[in-house]
């Protein structure tokens, strides 16, 4: 699996972030209470919270050999310098249930790594979005507040952490589902 930053001025980037994000429809249905427009990606680079600089808006795309299998989402030091708060995690549908949101989130923090200063990630999750939850859990994020309320979000949510440098709490690899483990039908975080 790779990761490659996308670009708001190409249109390629544009249309492959769209494609995925209507393909993942539960995810908007879920978080906004509707289904993507024509202009979720657009939406996307331009949704980071005004405090969070530019060049530390990242858009990412997911790939599994030459096949790209979902998006990330990142505002690198944001809220705090030592902060990499991850707004989305979005693996299409029918590629869940392999371990591959596990394989991409150690690909971003990975990459995390190489970013100064960054020590923990931080993401939003809806209260109601129990499966994600449990995702989030099993990739080693402890919950630190609750009962939070966003604006044009449908329910309130809870904030989680890990440390960026924490060893992969998931050492399932690329199997079937199994009872064993915990899988997610929806995967993502909100800015907050």
């Amino acid at each position: 699996m790779h990761l490659k930053r996308l670009c708001v001025q190409s249109n390629a980037d544009l249309g492959l972030m769209n494609e995925l994000l209507s393909e993942a429809a539960d995810y908007n249905l879920q978080t906004y209470g509707g289904l993507p427009g024509s202009d979720a990606a657009e939406w996307m680079f331009h949704g980071f919270p005004q405090e969070c600089r530019t060049e530390d808006r990242l858009i990412m795309a997911l790939f599994d050999r030459h096949e790209a299998i979902g998006l990330a989402q990142v505002a690198r030091a944001y809220p705090t310098p030592e902060i990499a708060h991850l707004g989305l995690l979005l693996i299409r549908p029918a590629r869940r249930r392999h371990h591959l949101g596990c394989e991409a989130f150690e690909q971003l923090s990975h990459k995390a790594r190489t970013w100064p200063g960054i020590e923990r990630w931080q993401l939003g999750v809806l209260e109601t979005n129990e499966a994600g939850l449990r995702f989030w859990r099993h990739c080693g994020f402890r919950t630190v507040a609750s009962d939070r309320r966003e604006h044009g979000i449908a329910a309130s949510g809870c904030v989680m952490e890990r440390a960026v440098k924490a060893r992969p709490a998931c050492r399932g690899g690329r199997t079937e589902s199994s009872s064993r483990h915990t899988h997610a039908g929806n995967l993502f975080a909100v800015l907050r």
